[in-house]
């Protein structure tokens, strides 16, 4: 029964394959014109393939968006947390204290704390925190 069985799943096999190559021969002329014999129209079914492949192309971009939007969200709050927790005049100590490490190589500019925005006080803490620089939250641990 084994042997049987063996026989036509190659007489199958083999039928597909003829099949197949007989698809594969056809040239690009043929086989439209065999689809226009079925009643198929080649330019109507290109401009359906076509709007479905942009329709899945903009949909990938929309998922793609809504994941960058997600991660900048995150980033922001991740931020905000880790500054929001202390006033300006906290922040701008916790800065001034940094920047006055012996052997910091910053320019002058860096430097300079006082003459950053409160803004930019907040944002270099925050990525001096995300560098590992300094501790979160002033707590002298890390989370």
């Amino acid at each position: 029964m084994t042997g049987r069985n063996n026989t036509e799943g190659d007489k199958i096999a083999r039928l597909a394959k003829a099949f197949s190559d007989d698809i594969m021969s056809l040239s690009d002329d043929e086989a439209l014109a065999e689809f226009a014999e079925m009643g198929g129209d080649a330019t109507l079914n290109a401009r359906i393939g076509a709007d479905l492949l942009e329709r899945a192309s903009i949909s990938i971009n929309m998922q793609r968006m809504l994941q960058a939007k997600a991660g900048v969200a995150a980033d922001k709050l991740r931020s905000a947390r880790s500054t929001a927790t202390i006033g300006i005049a906290e922040a701008r100590a916790r800065l001034r204290s940094f920047l006055q490490q012996p052997g910091l190589q910053l320019t002058l500019a860096a430097r300079n704390e006082s003459e950053l925005s409160d803004r930019d006080v907040l944002s270099a803490l925050a990525d001096l925190e995300e560098l590992g620089l300094l501790p979160k939250n002033g707590d002298g641990e890390r989370e």
